[in-house]
């Protein structure tokens, strides 16, 4: 099966390769051939592209993406201090704690998916 798969597949490409190869040149195509140049030949009509929106265009999008990259930098910098004041004012309040000799409870984690699978029993489960 394989085998006549390979078969179809190879005549199917030499069918559709083989029109262009076989193709004969016309007399036409023979005794005139195309007229090269030897030096530089200008355009017959002037390609023209204006400069000045292109370069606005170009600095516009580069000052866009400038400023959102500088943004968001300044997001996540933020987040993270954030969440830095909030950890040294639970170091802090452990730190009274444990010299006042009191023995002060881990403040409440957010607890994941893993972690309650973790405590949970199999007289817990539902079902």
């Amino acid at each position: 099966m394989k085998t006549a798969l390979r078969v179809l597949a190879l005549s199917w490409g030499l069918l559709l390769l083989a029109p262009p190869a076989l193709a004969r040149a016309t007399a036409e195509d023979v005794a005139a051939p195309p007229q090269r140049t030897t030096g530089f030949v200008a355009a017959k009509t002037p390609t023209t592209i204006p400069g000045g929106p292109l370069l606005l265009s170009a600095y516009a999008v580069v000052w866009t993406l400038l400023f959102g990259y500088v943004f968001s930098v300044r997001r996540r910098q933020q987040e993270v201090e954030d969440e830095l004041r909030e950890l040294l004012g639970e170091v802090k309040e452990l730190r009274t704690a444990a010299l006042e000799g009191k023995t002060a409870a881990a403040p409440a984690a957010t607890s994941t998916p893993a972690a309650e699978a973790a405590e949970e029993t199999p007289g817990d489960a539902d079902g």
